[in-house]
């Protein structure tokens, strides 16, 4: 998992949102709500939210939050290259 922190937040020039572990302040979603692509079941939600937030937005890690999650994100075949690429 620190590979996805360390190569998205370079991608996203921020910390990079991990869905199963965030949260957000209504006014940055709210800016971020209509650049992100929520319809679409091909994109990656946590990478489009990490760009629809934009490059100066302010984000932290907190490594006091502690979820579980399901290992099925981590699958390969069909669906990890689905994850991996990026329309746009």
């Amino acid at each position: 998992m620190q590979a996805y922190f360390v190569f998205m937040g370079a991608a996203i020039s921020h910390w990079p949102p991990f869905g199963s572990n965030c949260a957000f302040r209504r006014a940055d979603w709210e800016g971020a709500c209509q650049r992100i692509h929520r319809h679409d079941p091909d994109v990656h939600d946590d990478a489009d939210l990490g760009f629809g937030l934009g490059p100066t937005q302010r984000t932290a890690y907190d490594h006091r939050l502690r979820v579980g999650i399901s290992a099925r994100s981590l699958a390969g075949g069909a669906a990890g290259r689905r994850r991996a690429s990026y329309p746009g």
